[in-house]
């Protein structure tokens, strides 16, 4: 269970580090990337991530090392302009993308061991790994992670 002692802190929109503006080196690394994986006891072998671009969002999902069911969904507005909710939602029997409440995306899901991983991704892979980002430390910073009560939970 979380420290109860935990303070929150607020935290303003980055729009100098987040728009393609900013990374005119590489428009696109502009996004964030949420992970969660699946191992049960063995190596990697699955995962579904939420990808947020500017206009759009991008889901894809993995199980048991095969993927290729990427999907891009319109968001209908400039996701750079303020903060949003991305909820990762999953169930015994599916898993549900949702941007502000409303669903993007729901698959059926695999019923093995999991884990949540998530990062924000540098980018330092794209381009020929010609990224010159300038904004380091990245800090990544969760908020409101709600774990279903009877799940085992290792930090």
């Amino acid at each position: 269970m979380a420290d109860a002692t935990l303070r929150v802190h607020q935290t303003q929109p980055l729009k100098d580090i987040y728009t393609p503006e900013a990374c005119s080196h590489y428009a696109i690394s502009n996004s964030i990337i949420l992970t969660y994986d699946h191992r049960g006891g063995a190596p990697p072998r699955g995962r579904d991530r939420l990808r947020v671009f500017r206009t759009i969002v991008q889901t894809n999902y993995y199980s048991e090392g095969v993927g290729n069911k990427e999907q891009i969904h319109v968001l209908g507005f400039d996701a750079s302009d303020e903060f949003h909710e991305y909820v990762i939602v999953w169930e015994n029997d599916a898993i549900e993308w949702r941007v502000d409440g409303k669903v993007v995306r729901r698959e059926g899901f695999p019923k093995k061991p999991m884990f949540l991983y998530a990062s924000v991704w540098d980018a330092s892979c794209i381009a020929d790994r010609k990224y010159r980002g300038t904004h380091q430390p990245y800090v990544c910073m969760y908020k409101d992670i709600h774990v279903p009560v009877g799940t085992a939970v290792v930090y």
